[in-house]
């Protein structure tokens, strides 16, 4: 966190320092600091997350975060409203048991609202029938 907040010579600095994104003061010359505010990490597939990407690291901003929570959780996430929560469209998708990019093309693309994308039915392709006649007969 605070190194690819500050120092120009970490691979992901462009996308972080460079891009305005700081840390907390106490944070960044303090891990005990950090510690103490967010806590012990709940489990190895949790790693810190800041809840709005345009903030920095910074008291209010920051949290315990799964990969999958991480995902959905990106500028380019597409967000939509579904019975009064808004949420990532491909978590909501996910929840149905749907491909998130059927729902995605369906709401993004065609421009279906979200009801209709979550409840219509998603077409089977037929099967590839076999070719008519058998060239490897005798």
């Amino acid at each position: 966190m605070v190194s690819r907040c500050t120092k120009t010579s970490d691979g992901a600095y462009v996308r972080y320092g460079g891009a305005g994104i700081t840390v907390y003061a106490p944070w960044a010359s303090s891990f005990q600091e950090f510690k103490k505010y967010i806590g012990p990490r709940p489990t190895q597939e949790h790693s810190i997350d800041r809840i709005d990407n345009a903030m920095g690291y910074e008291p209010g901003n920051v949290r315990w975060a799964t990969a999958l929570e991480q995902q959905a959780n990106r500028k380019s996430t597409a967000m939509v409203d579904y019975q009064g929560v808004r949420q990532p469209l491909s978590l909501l998708a996910m929840a149905q048991g749907l491909s998130s990019g059927v729902v995605y093309d369906r709401v993004v693309k065609c421009g279906w609202s979200v009801e209709r994308a979550l409840t219509t039915p998603v077409r089977q392709r037929p099967a590839v029938s076999a070719p008519v006649g058998d060239s490897t007969a005798p």
